[in-house]
């Protein structure tokens, strides 16, 4: 089993579907930290990522919430 990560963080986007249903894309950023190398997030459902500094630019913008990983498990989508 890999060791826990404690240098990453929980989101999930805020933003909500389209009309048509299609839903947008809250960011997309690649970086050798994100646990896959890249974070593409749009939907729902709950990501572990590294908080870059796009990440934390998506926060702030309110595109991106951080959530605890007890929320996170609790999530009927689960983690990605």
């Amino acid at each position: 089993m890999a060791p826990k990560r404690t240098d990453t963080i929980f989101v999930k986007s805020l933003l909500k579907p389209t009309k048509d249903g299609g839903e947008l894309l809250a960011i997309f950023d690649k970086d050798d930290r994100h646990p896959s190398g890249e974070c593409f997030i749009a939907g729902p459902g709950v990501h572990e990522v590294f908080p870059s500094p796009q990440v934390s630019a998506a926060i702030t913008a309110g595109k991106l919430a951080q959530v605890r990983l007890r929320d996170a498990k609790d999530d009927s989508e689960g983690v990605k």
